[in-house]
């Protein structure tokens, strides 16, 4: 029950209230002047010690005031209230059906009472209590929770009587009526029910959201016949009502008449009355099935009309970015994404998608952009440290990198080890673009200390290693060990073969960055590797033919282009 906010200047009202006049009570003790005041200190001290939830003290206070004048209704209010706090259930009805028997008029204690009552499960006495107050009121929402009340105590009769006596006083009410509707349909009393509902839209007879029920309840209740005609009456006064529409397309649906019914979802999905969960449930479901060869393009349709019907609502456009996603049309879904977000900028899944579109856009500036916009609002959520770090690196913002994978660490939990790994490849790559090698290979050695059999990060470490020709035994072992966990990755293979390069080892260095080149044929970079080999292997024309096909597929690599010009390699 909800009950009137009590504030503390209504305890001091209280106070002197029953000061005043309080001495209404059968048989009033006769207490000298030196007592009264003392009583009434001991009260007033009692309300601030509750108010400050001293709870003892305040009962020990009121016991004391209780044991002076047990005919006290404010003294008995205050305890229950104590009592009541401290879950005290049983002192605390005592009490309060004590305030309520000696000032049977004040709705503090009845409201009190009645919480009390409730919090006991005695729901039946607790709507007669309620009911009085109702009376008093004459408002719905108390008038509902006695019929509530009476319905949850097992009386139904009762939970109806009080809302026909209600409406007798007041008229219809939208609301009372409902919940007759409902009460009568638990006993399965579906005329009743019917009665009900017709009161409404004999009342509001233009009223189609009324007519809307009753098609509803025909059918629910079997009568798929007159819910059918309903929906058609409200069809013929609203042509374009939607939920006559959705509602006529279930019964196409169950005769198999799938060309009806899709015609009829798309009437649905074009009325802006319906809402938007609706439109979301019955699109997801129709996306999902194969009633069509075309399913796809008509589930295009139909989040079309809902997006234009509703162009204010972000998840028609997430529907829509969705289905260009399921055509791979990713620049088209980016687009659905970001007005989504435009619209709901704290919508955490459409970010997400944004991100995604994005990175297979193959454009390291839109995925920047984007997942700093997305950390604007999500600033705690790691992945999107992770993109932000991929995009700089591939603009070559290689100390915002670091930046961003040292505070996207912050965020992630030891058991992210995707996240964790991934932020870890990007900063040790930072740190050795910006020629701090130092600190890329302690987070190598950070990171396998972690995961020894992690293969990438065995891959990276030595083909860095190898760049800067140092300590490239242990290269060649680290090289080694990723081959051996993933023997036919292109780029370990050829991680390999650049060592054995490296350590001028031509002939094997040739075998491995052929195999990465059989498995991955058009890698500007191993090509180009493969033709160093050559080129020390003393057949210039050969390593000069791969020049040129790498630098086909990579034509902006000027030390390339060199090489070609001059027939002669260079570091």
């Amino acid at each position: 029950m909800l009950r009137i906010q009590r504030k503390y200047l209504l305890f001091a009202v209280a106070i002197i209230g029953w000061i005043g006049n309080a001495l209404a009570q059968p048989k009033p003790p006769v207490l000298t002047e030196q007592e009264r005041i003392k009583f009434d200190a001991a009260y007033i001290n009692a309300v601030k010690e509750k108010i400050l939830a001293n709870n003892d003290d305040a009962i020990k206070l009121l016991q004391y005031c209780y044991s002076v004048d047990p005919y006290n209704p404010a003294v008995h209010f205050t305890l229950a209230e104590v009592y009541f706090t401290k879950r005290d259930f049983n002192s605390a009805a005592f009490h309060a059906k004590k305030s309520v028997e000696l000032d049977s008029k004040n709705l503090w204690y009845k409201e009190l009472y009645a919480d009390i009552l409730i919090a006991q499960k005695r729901n039946k006495e607790a709507a007669d209590i309620v009911v009085a107050i109702a009376k008093h009121k004459n408002d719905v929402g108390t008038t509902m929770q006695a019929s509530y009340l009476y319905a949850l105590g097992g009386d139904t009769k009762k939970a109806i009587k009080v809302l026909d006596d209600f409406e007798k006083q007041n008229g219809i009410n939208e609301d009372v009526v409902l919940r007759k509707e409902q009460l009568y349909l638990m006993q399965n009393k579906v005329k009743k029910a019917v009665a009900e509902v017709n009161k409404l839209i004999a009342a509001n007879p233009n009223q189609t959201r009324y007519l809307g029920m009753l098609g509803d309840l025909y059918m629910v209740n079997g009568e798929t016949k007159k819910g059918l005609a309903i929906y058609n009456q409200i069809l013929q006064m609203e042509p374009n009502n939607g939920i006559a529409c959705f509602a006529l397309a279930d019964n196409e649906y169950r005769l198999k008449s799938y060309e009806t019914w899709y015609n009829y979802l798309k009437c649905g999905m074009k009325s802006a009355a319906v809402d938007g969960k609706t439109k979301v449930r019955i699109l997801s479901s129709f996306v999902g099935g194969s009633e069509f060869n075309n399913q796809l393009e008509r589930s295009f349709e139909l989040a079309a009309c809902y997006q234009q019907a509703d162009s204010s609502d972000a998840t028609a456009y997430l529907i829509l970015g969705d289905l260009f996603q399921q055509r791979k049309q990713f620049d088209s879904a980016h687009s659905c994404y970001r007005k989504a977000v435009a619209i709901m900028p704290e919508n955490l899944i459409a970010w997400q998608q944004i991100i995604f579109a994005a990175s297979q856009l193959n454009n390291d500036s839109i995925l920047y952009n984007d997942a700093k916009d997305a950390l604007y609002w999500f600033p705690a959520e790691a992945p999107f440290y992770v993109y932000a770090a991929i995009a700089a690196s591939g603009m070559q913002r290689y100390n915002e990198v670091v930046s961003l994978c040292v505070e996207g660490l912050m965020y992630t939990t030891p058991a992210d080890d995707a996240l964790y790994n991934q932020f870890q490849y990007s900063l040790a790559d930072a740190y050795h673009r910006l020629d701090l090698h130092q600190q890329s290979d302690s987070v190598f050695e950070a990171l396998l200390a972690k995961d020894p059999s992690n293969a990438l990060a065995l891959n990276n470490y030595a083909y860095f290693l190898s760049l800067r020709k140092v300590n490239l035994s242990k290269a060649e072992s680290l090289s080694k060990r990723s081959l051996e966990i993933d023997p036919n990755n292109p780029s370990f293979l050829d991680t390999y073969g650049w060592i054995l390069f490296v350590s001028k080892r031509y002939q094997e260095a040739k075998s491995y960055i052929e195999q990465s080149l059989q498995l991955e044929p058009d890698n500007a970079e191993v090509i180009e590797h493969l033709g160093d080999v050559f080129y020390h292997l003393s057949d210039v024309n050969k390593s000069v033919e791969l020049w040129k096909k790498a630098l086909g597929k990579n034509p902006t690599n000027s030390k390339l282009l060199k090489k070609i010009t001059d027939q002669k390699w260079y570091e």
